[in-house]
């Protein structure tokens, strides 16, 4: 069914998307083997491992509201790892256009639980929050997301830059650009400004979806 291309495919698409996504002449496209592997998914709905692989292949074609069905199906076949809990929120909020549900937050309260230390599941709750105008609980998740990444990296530097957006909100002057993300992480936060909605700035990698990692065994 060629889903044994569909990851290092997948991964050249994201790197540099095509104008059309083919893989080569007399060979299927990216979209052919992605709805052949939906295909079988239909006739061996046990198949977690397939559910991952089509979920995230979804994700890369921004078909949000497919992928958060193949979530729904890893889900209930017991795939409640922080990884993939993050995964599903990050794909319910892109199918609501950038919004995030009591659903979405359940969710990464989930990936927290098991994992604290997950940086796309920190960055994302605090989307969540300062969507929320509790800017306060934005700011504490994203400098615990910012003191687990390389201090001079384009990641650190995006969520640093949400962190500077969401203390302005609070009142709070900016952070010193030269304190380290661990100093940064215990900075006092105040209480939070009302709600307001924000729209989702992704960082370049650790905290984007990806459908290059191997799925979970």
């Amino acid at each position: 069914l060629g889903s044994q291309q569909i990851i290092p495919l997948l991964a050249q698409m994201q790197a540099n998307p095509p104008p059309a996504a083919t893989s080569g002449k007399g060979q299927m496209s990216v979209e052919e083997m992605v709805e052949k592997l939906a295909e079988r998914m239909r006739s061996q709905p046990d198949d977690m491992k397939g559910w991952v692989m089509l979920a995230r292949s979804y994700v890369v074609l921004k078909r949000y509201d497919a992928a958060v069905d193949a979530y729904r199906n890893i889900l209930r076949l017991g795939g409640n790892s922080a990884e993939l809990l993050a995964d599903y929120a990050d794909a319910l909020a892109m199918a609501a256009g950038g919004r995030f549900t009591p659903e979405t937050g359940e969710l990464l309260t989930r990936a927290l639980a098991a994992e604290p230390g997950n940086i796309k599941a920190l960055w994302l709750a605090g989307h969540w929050k300062n969507q929320e105008g509790d800017y306060a609980a934005a700011v504490e998740y994203w400098q615990q997301a910012a003191a687990l990444l390389p201090a001079e990296g384009e990641d650190a530097a995006v969520i640093n830059q949400q962190i500077a957006s969401a203390r302005e909100k609070l009142g709070l002057p900016p952070l010193a650009t030269a304190q380290p993300a661990a100093t940064a992480a215990a900075a006092p936060v105040e209480t939070a400004a009302p709600a307001a909605a924000t729209r989702i700035v992704r960082p370049t990698s650790r905290c984007r979806s990806s459908p290059m990692p191997p799925p979970p065994t």
